[in-house]
């Protein structure tokens, strides 16, 4: 495969809290099953042998437990593990050397056919871009807003349908 699948495997949801408080989100059963299991079904189904899986330290263990007794798939996982204070950004960062050519990184709570995948990568390539971004509207709700330690901060030229 072209593409290097990185997933992330979030750790404590404040907006899943208090399903979160003893299980990471990624471990979070969804249809008896961790939501982690579909992710990683997903992207044997479309092809690619191996994943790096991003998990932040406060959710590691349980998420190297899952990986190397539960999960019986053909995935080959190499399970990195950051600081729950970094970004995804930073966390990216910390696997720079890990990364051998362009990647696809996915969120841990994407559940798609696997088709998608394909085109979303061959909409990529057709672009010729150097990023392509899946966004989705929030839905407004009253809630109050969630405070942030740290944010990555993204622009869309629409002219040009780019990520800035």
């Amino acid at each position: 495969m072209e593409f290097q699948p990185v997933l992330l495997a979030g750790g404590v949801s404040r907006r899943l809290y208090p399903l979160t408080e003893a299980t990471p989100k990624s471990l979070l059963p969804v249809g008896n099953r961790p939501l982690i299991s579909y992710q990683l079904e997903l992207l044997e189904k479309a092809g690619f042998k191996e994943a790096i899986v991003l998990s932040p330290e406060s959710g590691s263990d349980k998420v190297q437990k899952f990986l190397k007794n539960t999960y019986k798939g053909s995935l080959a996982t190499d399970l990195v593990v950051f600081d729950d204070l970094l970004s995804t950004t930073a966390a990216l960062l910390k696997i720079k050397d890990k990364i051998r050519h362009d990647f696809i990184l996915i969120s841990g709570d994407l559940v798609v056919d696997p088709s998608f995948i394909h085109k979303i990568l061959d909409l990529h390539r057709v672009q010729t871009a150097t990023v392509t971004v899946l966004l989705q509207k929030q839905k407004e709700t009253q809630s109050k807003p969630i405070k942030t330690r740290k944010l990555d901060f993204f622009g869309l030229d629409k002219s040009k349908n780019r990520l800035l």
